[in-house]
């Protein structure tokens, strides 16, 4: 349904497109990895973005994003946590050409997070209480982990903004391009710094 939503506002979007560099058929197909850190739990991952994004004028464009990510934490509490996360939502990006084959490009992206995770190795130490839900979508208090001989699996659902800046190296026609972001934040019950790299495909 969520998806459906964007689908609706991309098509009233595309229909705000006029004659000139691009048609309404045209979409950008961003796709490339990306490594993070969280500021809790000296998390480190490893994951993927995707985006459809639609071109309204050479300097402005709306679309979807899509990021799935593995995460494994440092054993500062004498626990190691395992994330997967799956990342969606909305984005708004902004170009600013700033010479022939180089543009400054910009992000704004408001998400649903959605992370599973388990206690990957435990020496002990206090174990983090998080607010969970379990396999019915109840809303729970969970100890990551009780003892050595059981897996203390939890989910959660949260929503996230994330914003970045960066470098777009692309060809005159702007069919062909690569994104590289160094500033790259999420914030959501913690703050993600990511840096990442899109190969960029104009499609019409």
């Amino acid at each position: 349904m969520f998806v459906k939503k964007i689908l609706l506002a991309l098509s009233i979007l595309a229909g705000l497109v006029t004659a000139g560099e691009t048609s309404w058929k045209t979409f950008d197909v961003k796709i490339g990895p990306y490594i993070a850190e969280h500021s809790d739990y000296s998390t480190s991952a490893f994951g993927l973005n995707l985006q459809l994004v639609k071109p309204i004028t050479p300097y402005l464009a709306a679309g979807i994003t899509f990021d799935v990510n593995s995460a494994l934490t440092s054993a500062t509490d004498c626990n190691q946590y395992k994330f997967k996360e799956l990342n969606e939502g909305l984005l708004i990006h902004f170009n600013v050409p700033l010479a022939k084959y180089v543009s400054l490009t910009s992000n704004f992206m408001f998400l649903v997070m959605f992370r599973d995770g388990t206690v990957d190795y435990s020496n002990g130490g206090v174990l983090y209480v998080i607010d969970a839900f379990d396999m019915d979508g109840n809303e729970i208090k969970v100890y990551p982990r009780e003892n050595d001989d059981e897996d203390g699996d939890f989910y959660e659902e949260s929503f996230a903004f994330r914003s970045n800046i960066g470098i777009k190296f692309h060809t005159l026609s702007e069919r062909f391009g690569i994104e590289f972001y160094p500033i790259d934040f999420q914030i959501e019950a913690t703050t993600r710094y990511t840096i990442s790299l899109n190969a960029v495909f104009r499609v019409f």
